[in-house]
């Protein structure tokens, strides 16, 4: 079976979770945040499989994870043929793209980059992995005392069919500890970090986990 058949199967198992997430949340919209230096300089190709560079090259390294969810509107409303594009580090914390200056190993079977588009109730699926986290020299807080780091997380746009692109990022629940430490979410609220954090259940059987995250735009 295609991947890009397969990973649209997946959206039929995620709807649920995903609507009942925005509802319980009362559909709050999920707070922007920069694209910053590693977005993509062209749209990426449209595909959802970030863990392979071709049908049949090898597999990225890495927790691979089937990152699927919601796009609604304020009203809880599905947004419908939205644009969907992610982009984030390979396993190590490295970016493949002209901003990224450190010479630390890249993962040459990682996609770095994806795009989709909004079924008619919303939903969009990956298939991606856990990204690494890495420092941010010349960054750090001196005043509470932070180094400066990013915590595993993926930047995403939507851009609706009709309206404005929409920018901000996804941290992990595994990752809690580390979370309120990074450089970008410290600074929000309690509700915000919640708004902006994905769960993760582990798959079994050698199945990537399930990754859920309903944006709200």
């Amino acid at each position: 079976m295609k991947r890009r058949v397969f990973l649209g199967n997946l959206l039929v198992a995620g709807s649920v979770a995903g609507a009942s997430s925005a509802l319980a949340e009362q559909c709050l919209k999920v707070p922007a945040s920069g694209a910053g230096p590693m977005k993509p300089l062209q749209k990426p190709l449209w595909e959802n499989d970030l863990t392979r560079t071709s049908e049949d090259g090898p597999q990225a390294a890495g927790m691979r994870i089937t990152l699927s969810g919601r796009v609604l509107n304020a009203a809880c409303e599905p947004v419908a043929g939205a644009e969907v594009v992610i982009w984030q580090a390979c396993v190590n914390g490295m970016y493949n793209h002209p901003n990224e200056h450190r010479n630390d190993w890249r993962d040459p079977n990682f996609r770095y980059e994806g795009r989709t588009v909004t079924d008619e109730q919303g939903r969009y699926v990956f298939l991606t992995i856990v990204p690494g986290s890495y420092p941010v020299p010349g960054k750090s807080d001196p005043g509470l005392g932070l180094v400066s780091f990013r915590a595993p997380h993926i930047h995403f746009t939507v851009t609706p069919s009709e309206g404005e692109p929409f920018t901000s990022q996804m941290f992990f629940d595994l990752f809690d500890d580390m979370n309120k430490f990074d450089l970008v979410l410290y600074k929000r609220t309690l509700q915000e970090q919640k708004l902006l954090t994905a769960s993760v259940i582990d798959g079994g059987d050698g199945e990537p986990a399930q990754c859920q995250f309903d944006i709200v735009v």
